[in-house]
């Protein structure tokens, strides 16, 4: 718990105070200063990205390396210094009323993107500094201040991230606040402009539910059990698709939102998939323990292994309770009553379902316990049937033939859930974060010196020229 909370919560208050009295003198409204805070924020952490992969494996964060992370907030920035002046910009609207009804009186009308002010953004443990900061410059771009409450389960990366921030930006623009729930309910209860909240879905309910008792609106990036139907394909595309799942769920200790969770695999190519996977997952070696990030998580994963109806496949190694380790393994079968049916897994484990065709598969994935997911994926070669689970599931994103690091790659496209699995818009990057950190107004402004009077207070007044 930070020191502040300790005193009252007067260290966070004050400090909210005094970002509220800068966004009041209207600074932040001015291009310039938008593009200036988004490159001295992003610039501040990429120089220090080396330090940053220090602290993240210090903390058990998978994948430690932020040069990757980097990368993306490298581009994420350059994004944004060439867009936000267009963004920002008023745009015209046509006037859609009746011209036999204007009166005699013409409008013009615009819509202004003006910043909501305050923005608080809760990040995660699985991408401490990347999901820190990334809200943070669409917050800036918008014309925002922001207060970053980073995650108390990566103590030496949090720490780390108050260090350069507060070094290297005025707090009236961006303040890192630590601490754990408590700090995290003292803040929310200030009152912001807009909550930013990426973590699980029953803590989202908490955040949104403490946001009400203020009215602040509320963005949620959740999860949920992301379904991949395996479709008919050949032995290349095969090799390709079982590499994808294997090698994101290694990469991540399957700590990451986007990862493959329930394999819906059709009956036809079912035997020949799990060859391949249990081929794929015994060339790992001792690769195949992946270490997750703390005691807490590792046993809610680990209980999901060991309790359930179905069959593993490969035959699990034992796990290194010590070294918090466990296998990539997939459980074929399991019963819909079992915990892994029931939660998102979010460790190095899959279920795998056998279904009899593409309306099987639709089934089962729109009825997943945990709600419409973050996203689905479709891997096979037959186009129609692509499209058929395109139209026929609901998920935040999809993609077909791919994996997640090509979904995230387009700047233009948002990664957001939808219903269980997040809601209130976007917080990667792009004009979509943009939006949502921003409030629409519309204008409407009588040309001439006219006066468009409403009609039950007589005619419109136009001047006599």
């Amino acid at each position: 718990m930070s020191a502040g909370y300790s005193e009252g919560g007067s260290y966070f208050t004050q400090a909210v105070d005094k970002q509220r009295a800068f966004y009041a003198s209207g600074k932040t409204k001015d291009v310039g200063w938008r593009c200036g805070m988004i490159k001295q924020l992003a610039e501040s952490i990429i120089q220090n990205a080396s330090r940053f992969s220090e602290t993240q494996a210090q903390d058990g964060v998978c994948p430690s390396d932020m040069t990757g992370a980097a990368g993306m907030m490298t581009g994420a920035m350059y994004f944004y210094l060439g867009n936000v002046g267009k963004w920002a910009a008023a745009v015209e609207l046509e006037d859609t009323m009746q011209f036999e009804r204007r009166g005699g009186v013409e409008c013009d009308w615009l819509c202004v993107s003006e910043p909501k002010g305050l923005v608080l953004n809760i990040a995660p443990w699985n991408a401490p500094v990347l999901l820190s900061v990334l809200p943070c410059l669409g917050a800036l771009a918008a014309g925002n201040c922001c207060v970053i409450k980073p995650p108390d389960a990566t103590p030496a990366t949090s720490k780390l991230l108050e260090e350069i921030i507060t070094a290297s930006m005025p707090a009236e623009a961006v303040t890192v606040v630590q601490g754990g729930p408590q700090v995290c309910e003292g803040l929310i209860d200030l009152g912001f402009d807009h909550i930013m909240f990426t973590g699980g879905t029953d803590i989202g309910r908490l955040v949104m539910q403490r946001a009400a008792k203020t009215l602040t609106p509320v963005t949620l990036e959740l999860g949920g059990k992301n379904p991949v139907f395996i479709d008919a394909m050949d032995d290349g595309l095969l090799g390709a698709a079982v590499r994808e799942l294997i090698q994101t769920k290694r990469y991540f200790s399957g700590e990451f939102c986007q990862c493959h969770d329930i394999l819906l695999v059709v009956e036809e190519i079912f035997e020949r998939f799990m060859q391949e996977l249990k081929k794929g997952i015994d060339a790992l070696g001792e690769g195949r323990m992946v270490r997750l990030i703390h005691a807490k998580h590792y046993q809610r994963v680990k209980k999901m292994l060991e309790c359930h109806k179905g069959e593993t496949v490969p035959t699990p190694p034992a796990c290194d309770d010590e070294g918090l380790k466990m296998p990539l393994t997939a459980i074929v079968g399991p019963q819909v009553d079992d915990l892994i049916m029931q939660e998102e897994i979010f460790g190095p484990l899959w279920v795998v379902q056998k279904v009899s065709s593409l309306q099987d598969a639709v089934r089962c994935a729109n009825s997943i316990p945990t709600g419409k997911p973050l996203i689905s994926y479709y891997y096979g070669q037959n186009m129609e049937n692509a499209s058929s689970w395109q139209t026929g599931t609901s998920s935040g994103s999809l993609a077909i033939n791919a994996g997640p690091m090509r979904l995230q790659s387009n700047f233009n496209a948002a990664i957001h859930g939808v219903g269980n699995s997040g809601l209130g818009g976007a917080s990667i990057w792009g004009q979509h974060v943009f939006d949502t950190f921003s409030h629409k107004k519309h204008v409407v402004r009588p040309k001439d010196g006219a006066f468009a009077n409403s009609i039950w207070a007589g005619p419109p007044y136009v001047p006599k020229l």
